[in-house]
């Protein structure tokens, strides 16, 4: 009976990986900032992103503690791997009961989710560092014994291995107590991104063309999400009952909801062609209607898309929409 489960698990270990191929497993930064080692308060948030490319549908293990299904690892530029926090080392070697989702993912969906980084890895130190992920679709099997943490781990749960991400950390400068500094936000390559004054087409034109491009940062810059999540009612009473902490915590989840289509789908989709209709707008409002293209399976979905915007503070932002349906090709 013995050697009849040690072949059962040997068999299921030898095929595990040909059932994952073409399971990508992507990493970025939820949203990019200048990154400071000596500010404990400042979440290093990464958006975990898992697609399945493959023409079958796969179902993989999801632990409500991410910490047993993604392990992250982060080395400096000699490549040494920086040390786990302890908070880690405590929930892995605690007896806590592990909840655990099963998730289904059909060919071409992703699932995505976020963590934070200092959850995982102290980083107290300035420097740049790489940073990569592994993600075990089965679960992490974690032995605190004879897996020190702060080493190269020896895995014997059969894992995926994502991108690598370099992360610059530096000294954080002391303010008077009178000065105050703005989060600044990146793009992927760096570059420093703010809200400019745009007429309304461009501002949809813009927001487009960050979707098609798959540049997430770009996507939402120029999207009210206050007014977006408010245009559900259960949403709006939800939200009006929150505190500041929770409404920006509804921010957050519905930001990673639009990700993944779980909501307002509609706008995220990623259109294969599009044309700017007609513009209208007041002082304060306006409106943009856009024709546009998406594939489905094999054939061409033609929509008509009405953008609404409002003016804040000399900018205009997309504060809701509507989806006409055309036919199909």
């Amino acid at each position: 009976m013995k050697r009849t489960y040690l072949f059962l698990f040997c068999l299921i270990g030898s095929v595990m990986p040909l059932f994952s191929q073409g399971i990508e497993v992507n990493i970025r930064f939820w949203d990019k900032q200048v990154y400071y080692s000596n500010n404990s308060d400042q979440d290093i948030e990464i958006l975990v992103t898992i697609t399945n490319n493959s023409p079958e549908t796969w179902r993989f293990k999801l632990a409500d503690e991410r910490c047993f299904s993604i392990d992250f690892a982060v080395r400096s530029m000699d490549n040494r791997l920086l040390e786990a926090s302890e908070q880690l080392k405590n929930t892995r070697a605690s007896h806590r009961p592990l909840y655990v989702r099963d998730i289904r993912l059909e060919s071409m969906e992703s699932f995505s989710f976020r963590e934070n980084l200092r959850d995982y890895v102290p980083l107290e130190q300035s420097g740049n560092f790489m940073v990569s992920l592994a993600f075990y679709p089965e679960l992490l099997q974690f032995d605190p014994s004879s897996m020190p943490m702060g080493e190269e781990r020896q895995d014997t749960a059969f894992k995926l291995d994502s991108n690598m991400i370099s992360l610059p950390l530096q000294k954080k400068p002391i303010f008077k107590d009178s000065e105050k500094t703005a989060v600044t936000l990146l793009d992927e390559s760096g570059a420093l991104l703010e809200r400019i004054q745009m007429p309304p087409d461009q501002v949809v034109s813009y927001l487009l063309d960050a979707r098609i491009k798959g540049e997430w940062e770009k996507f939402f810059l120029y999207i009210d999400l206050e007014s977006m999540i408010q245009k559900d009612g259960r949403r709006r009473r939800a939200w009006l009952s929150e505190s500041e902490e929770g409404r920006q915590n509804m921010l957050a989840q519905y930001r990673l909801d639009l990700m993944n289509s779980q909501v307002d789908g509609e706008i995220s989709t990623i259109p294969i062609e599009y044309r700017i209709l007609n513009t209208r707008y007041s002082p304060n409002e306006g409106e943009v209607r856009v024709y546009e293209k998406f594939r489905d399976g094999r054939y061409i979905s033609n929509k008509e898309y009405v953008y609404t915007l409002k003016k804040r503070d000399n900018i205009w932002l997309i504060a809701g929409y509507s989806v006409f349906n055309l036919g199909v090709e």
